[in-house]
């Protein structure tokens, strides 16, 4: 906080105090904590605002302080945590049908939470905030890992199908495919991503001192992929794992990746728009989505919310349903009763003035299509859910991407002219 003091000999300067947050210690990296007399004390650099659920204290904590960025493999103090699977904040109903329908699908475990660690990766703040905002880029897993990964969702389908439904799928995460898969970036606007001529540092162990690190520079080159150099025939930036520093049950689960990637690339895309359709398998996708109905209407999921307890709303025992398998990767079926509409949410604020949604963060807004819906449009909807494209654009994301050209309905007042909108500051 700034302040004018006035001094001895009679003169006024500015004087100014910072409140820090406290460093605490990480020894791996031979980071001492740091206590200034200036600073305030106040919550560690590693820990959540005093808003976060107890859900999001609990997930940022599994995560070790010394766990690298995701991608660039650097450490450090300043790291954010981005979602995989984007949680509703404002619609817990919501929250816990998605919880509940990835569960019935069998892609994640028993008790799963939108802010489990799982669901969690450190980004530099740079690639966080264009990942999470912009969608500059995005994440998949490799071809040798996509296809690894298809074959044993397609064995476990085969399965379902020969015993009519009456099969939990098993997706071991403990084991290959899963604990070893590898991570590609997909470079979705190049020239945003990296503009005239930028680069980006990558970070892998010294082969002379395992304890450092050695950063190399990669770019965009001709071909629109990140390279060593602006050549299209430069090394690649390759394939990277995911840290193993956590504990079992916090490590990435990479299905949870696959549904965030945007619908812009080639041969990748095709390998992870064909394992999410086995993942999204038509007698699991009926079964999980009666249970969700139901839960979010007729009854109450025994899903435990964000403040530790569980949910009160319209509460009958007659009607709960069995969410405790006794095997984390025994997901049980769900209740199947009638399914009703659920309610409807409420669009956007733009302009001052109350206004349906029209665009999400990359695409259309997807209505639910009610209990009577084919399986493809029911898929269409949970996929637009776990894509994170729920979430209504905020103004500084509608000027962002205004500014650059992206925003649709920027895109549509272009015209073949060409636009003549002005920049817009993202700030304001």
């Amino acid at each position: 906080m700034a302040t004018v003091r006035r001094m001895k000999d009679g003169n006024a300067r500015i004087s100014t105090s910072f409140t820090y947050n406290s460093v605490k210690e990480i020894q791996s990296l031979n980071l001492p904590a740091l206590h200034r007399t200036h600073s305030a004390g106040a919550a560690s650099v590693a820990s959540t605002t005093p808003s976060a659920s107890p859900s999001e204290r609990a997930g940022r904590q599994a995560i070790p302080r010394d766990e690298p960025c995701f991608i660039t493999k650097r450490p450090g103090y300043s790291l954010a945590k981005a979602y995989l699977v984007n949680p509703v904040r404002k619609d817990r109903k919501l929250k816990n049908a998605v919880e509940s329908f990835l569960m019935y699908c069998h892609i994640v475990y028993t008790g799963f939470n939108l802010n489990s660690a799982s669901n969690l990766i450190p980004l530099d703040q740079t690639l966080y905030y264009t990942l999470d905002k912009l969608g500059f880029f995005a994440i998949t897993c490799s071809k040798a890992t996509l296809l690894a990964m298809l074959d044993v969702v397609k064995e476990q389908n085969q399965i379902c199908d020969e015993r009519e439904g009456m099969y939990n799928r098993n997706f071991d995460l403990d084991a290959a495919p899963f604990s070893n898969a590898e991570y590609e970036m997909v470079i979705l606007h190049p020239d945003h991503f990296l503009p005239a001529g930028s680069g980006i540092a990558m970070h892998t162990k010294d082969p002379a001192d395992a304890s450092r690190l050695v950063p190399k520079l990669y770019m965009i080159a001709g071909d629109g992929a990140l390279r060593e150099g602006i050549e299209s025939t430069s090394p690649r930036f390759s394939a990277f794992s995911a840290s193993h520093s956590r504990d079992i049950q916090h490590r990435v689960n990479p299905l949870l990746i696959l549904f965030r990637l945007c619908q812009e690339y080639r041969e990748l895309v095709d390998l992870t728009e064909s394992l999410v359709e086995e993942l999204y398998h038509p007698p699991v996708v009926k079964a999980a989505a009666r249970f969700v109905t139901h839960s979010m209407v007729g009854g109450v999921s025994r899903s435990v919310d964000d403040d530790g307890d569980k949910g009160k709303e319209g509460q009958d025992e007659d009607k709960d349903v069995d969410m405790n398998p006794t095997d984390k990767s025994d997901v049980g079926t769900g209740a199947k009763k009638d399914r009703t509409d659920p309610p409807r949410r409420k669009g956007g604020r733009a302009g001052g003035k109350r206004t349906d949604v029209k665009y999400s963060r990359f695409g259309e807004e997807i209505p639910d299509p009610g209990p009577d819906a084919s399986y493809e449009d029911t898929r269409d909807f949970f996929r637009y859910i776990l894509s994170g494209r729920d979430s209504p654009l905020d103004r500084r994301d509608e000027a962002v991407l205004r500014s650059i050209g992206l925003h649709p309905e920027a895109q549509d007042s272009r015209g073949e002219a060409g636009s003549s909108a002005s920049h817009v500051d993202p700030q304001a």
